[in-house]
């Protein structure tokens, strides 16, 4: 059996054991052992005294949902038994790099596919420079090849082997339109209006009932923010945009002033100052163990801005409306975005893309019209549902979405439905997506806004309804790998997640 270095003393050990012997790596994710793997371990064997197997943690794997199938103790257990290899070493990185930097192998191994197709992400060029580095020679094996991914598409037992059809049906329309190649070349400036809120997850352990009075305490372990509402939309379309305007309301926000610092430099944040208004926080409170949520705390004045400080948003507004090509409007309804303003908004002759979300704090209230008249909607089934009083089912919302669009003067309109996938509504045809997963364990906030920005993304580039969802739900559940917006999208890597899924 292999030995798994999991410590700097595990590391020691592998350091001294190499002493005058020569180093073979390998990495991958390896979710589907098969013969090609086994093949390629034996002749990466061949040209070494020992051979190092790097495996990418789950977080890191970036090949399409519900990958990997296998979690990384599985994957780990599986390559363990493979006779050939003589370490494991878990890679925390999207890359190897970092593995390359601490094996300094004396031969990297790749797959000839690598040597032969485009390399979206450049990694493959980092790697072999960082290789080189260290003397080191890059071998491209030409054994067997079986692919994982092919195998898993092929078959019904996995999540993408249900939409077989549907992802059979969309792949020669992204191979023949070069869609990832327009959503890689996109060049355009972004508008981004509305509220900045601030995610806050203080994670606990339960230590029962008090001793004096009934009430259950807890104890905090930790806490971590991120960016949530339009700061995280801002930073997440600036990956696909040449610059970003955001017009929000962080004047008061002192506490958070580092955590907006690191916005990216495409951002400009345009500020409209609501008086007796702190940034708005909202706090999760979470079991340290199992994840799951206990309850939550908003930080927020939710008042309407009064009449001069609309008139310095519309001025705001008017100024940065000249410099950008699309709009992208996210209305919490937490009292930022007036009638007046969208009103305004909406009669510019610049797309508008236009998310208004259901929460606690407007449940009763929660208005879907606010911005009647914008080219795209993007909603859950919560938010139509609760827009005509319906129960939630699945056959509703492809009858609610129809009626919405029918009534009313939004050009085009999207329903998520979770796991239940997705329908792109226009005035003479529906398109359906599948969710391609069952289930992803994680934080679903976030993700309507990942979403949102694919959506757009795809709206502004003029892609076919199922392609616009497809590549939406994707990056959703790539969000849905971490808490709030902590995974933000990283183009080249999520391009390479849609290369793997339908190329």
């Amino acid at each position: 059996m292999a030995r798994i270095i999991n410590n700097s003393k595990d590391f020691e050990l592998f350091q001294k054991k190499r002493k005058n012997k020569t180093v073979a790596l390998c990495h991958g994710v390896f979710d589907l052992l098969h013969l090609g793997h086994i093949k390629y371990f034996k002749a990466s064997k061949k040209m070494a005294d020992l051979l190092v197997v790097s495996i990418t943690n789950d977080q890191f794997v970036n090949k399409g949902p519900g990958r990997p199938i296998f979690n990384i103790n599985q994957r780990t257990e599986m390559l363990n038994n493979i006779s050939v290899i003589d370490y494991i070493l878990v890679s925390d990185s999207f890359t190897a790099i970092n593995v390359i930097r601490k094996v300094k192998p004396n031969y990297y191994f790749k797959d000839q596919e690598y040597k032969l197709r485009k390399d979206i992400t450049n990694n493959i060029k980092k790697e072999i420079s960082e290789v080189k580095k260290y003397k080191g020679k890059i071998i491209f094996s030409k054994e067997e090849k079986f692919s994982s991914s092919e195998l898993l598409k092929f078959s019904k037992n996995f999540s993408t082997g249900k939409y077989f059809e549907f992802i059979n049906k969309l792949s020669p329309i992204f191979k023949n339109k070069n869609i990832l190649e327009k959503i890689d070349n996109i060049n355009l400036n972004c508008l981004v209006v509305g509220e900045s809120i601030i995610d806050k997850y203080i994670f606990t352990e339960g230590l029962g009932k008090s001793g004096k009075e009934s009430i259950l305490t807890m104890k905090k372990i930790y806490e971590k923010t991120y960016n949530g509402g339009s700061l995280s939309i801002a930073q997440n379309i600036s990956e696909f945009s040449k610059k970003v305007s955001l017009l929000t309301d962080v004047t008061k926000s002192n506490s958070y002033k580092n955590l907006i610092k690191k916005l990216s430099k495409k951002v400009n944040i345009v500020s409209v100052s609501k008086k007796n208004s702190p940034l708005i926080v909202k706090t999760k409170f979470l079991d340290y163990f199992s994840r799951n949520k206990l309850f939550g705390i908003y930080e927020i004045n939710d008042r309407i801005l009064d009449k001069n400080e609309e008139q310095i948003f519309l001025k705001r507004l008017k100024n940065q409306i000249k410099k950008t090509d699309f709009i992208i409007v996210c209305d919490y309804d937490h009292g930022f975005i007036t009638e007046k303003i969208a009103k305004y908004i909406i009669k510019q002759k610049k797309p508008v893309i236009v998310t208004c979300q259901l929460n606690s704090a407007n449940m009763s209230f929660h208005n879907l019209l606010k911005l009647n008249g914008a080219d795209l909607l993007v909603i859950n089934s919560n938010e139509i549902n609760n827009f005509y009083k319906r129960k939630s089912t699945e056959e509703n919302t492809k009858i609610l979405g129809k009626k919405f669009l029918k009534e009313y003067n939004y050009k085009n309109l999207i329903i998520t439905m979770g796991d239940k996938g997705s329908y792109y509504f226009q005035k003479n045809k529906v398109s359906y997506c599948p969710a391609f997963t069952d289930n992803v364990p994680g934080d679903k906030i976030g993700s309507g806004d990942t979403f949102l920005i694919l959506s757009s993304i795809g709206f502004i580039l003029k892609l076919d309804p199922e392609i616009i969802l497809s590549i939406a739900s994707i990056a959703a559940i790539e969000n849905l790998k971490g808490f709030a917006n902590e995974n933000l999208l990283q183009k080249k890597n999520l391009l390479k997640s849609i290369n793997h899924f339908f190329l």
